[in-house]
């Protein structure tokens, strides 16, 4: 993870002195994992803080707080985001004022295009989170609390983006259930999503986990606002008809030793399945350069690539050597 840190950092600066307009975010459980619950804390919390450190490094515009950021309460939180970590969640609400701890969103705004970015973490918490935050924070329904920021948000933005931390099935959910959102950054599953998942005008992504990938979504805006097409559906169709060319050969190399009517059926289904995606095929490549457009990639963050100097003497000096 460590090492994947100081070649993010790297990476990121690069495509900058490219002169490409990068936005970091990350989409949560970025300081703690599972196995830290109970690890000595004091280096448990070096670490997350030079994780806060090097993503400040990064210039993001926002990290979402996941829930298992808070295994060892709100306040190193809060230390983080007063030295200028972005920190945002809509949903994660002082209990006595009953108001977001960090703020719900931020708005960036890229050639005139106001895109916000709100941040959900899932409810409820995992009974070993709650009471790390108890009687600190409390967590709403992320739905309610999406709903709210949206209509807040009427007017100041033109594209409203969410850093999950929900989970794959809520964010399944949320994509059926509040219309308007065209990208879900999703997290905590690690998911390694190669081609975005559509769910109604809804794209949902994942990044994999341990910081092995970064996930890119180039945006190409011919207007504000949703619907967005995927550039690489068409190749996304491709691999499925691959999918029944093989499945096809199967079947007639076994109607070859065993003739019957019942293979010619299932061969004829496949084909009328096959052209079907041929015809999408053909529509999606018309339609994916137009309008609206995106392309989600995942890089590797393998060993091969530059890491940033500065980030990993700050691994040394503080001499975490294990992830």
């Amino acid at each position: 993870m460590l090492g994947g840190l100081a070649r993010r950092v790297a990476l990121v600066k690069k495509l900058r002195a490219d002169g490409q307009s990068v936005m970091v975010v990350d989409s949560g459980d970025l300081f703690f994992d599972r196995t830290q619950a109970q690890a000595d804390v004091k280096k448990t919390l070096t670490k997350a803080r030079l994780i806060a450190q090097a993503y400040k490094e990064m210039g993001p515009v926002a990290v979402n707080v996941g829930d298992r950021d808070l295994y060892h309460g709100v306040d190193f939180l809060k230390q983080e985001a007063a030295q200028g970590l972005p920190l945002i969640s809509a949903n994660l609400v002082d209990p006595v004022r009953k108001t977001p701890i960090f703020s719900p969103y931020v708005i960036h705004e890229v050639s005139g295009i106001r895109i916000a970015f709100v941040g959900l973490l899932k409810s409820p918490l995992p009974p070993s989170i709650a009471k790390a935050v108890e009687g600190e924070a409390v967590v709403e329904d992320p739905i309610e609390s999406v709903r709210k920021v949206m209509d807040e948000l009427k007017g100041k933005a033109d594209l409203i983006i969410i850093l999950s931390d929900l989970g794959w099935h809520q964010d399944l959910n949320l994509a059926k259930t509040v219309a308007g959102i065209p990208f879900i950054l999703g997290g905590h599953d690690g998911r390694y999503v190669k081609y975005p998942y559509q769910e109604g005008g809804t794209f949902i992504v994942q990044s994999y986990q341990k910081g092995m990938y970064v996930g890119k979504l180039a945006l190409t805006v011919d207007k504000a606002g949703p619907p967005f097409q995927d550039e690489r559906r068409p190749e996304r169709i491709q691999e499925e008809i691959r999918k029944l060319d093989r499945r096809i050969r199967a079947l007639q190399r076994a109607h070859e030793r065993n003739p019957s009517s019942h293979t010619e059926r299932q061969i004829e289904g496949i084909n009328q399945e096959k052209a079907a995606l041929l015809e999408e095929m053909r529509q999606a490549g018309k339609e994916a350069s137009r309008g609206n457009h995106f392309r989600w990639s995942l890089e590797p963050l393998s060993a091969s690539l530059p890491e940033d100097a500065e980030v990993r003497s700050l691994i040394e000096a503080a001499g975490i050597t294990g992830d």
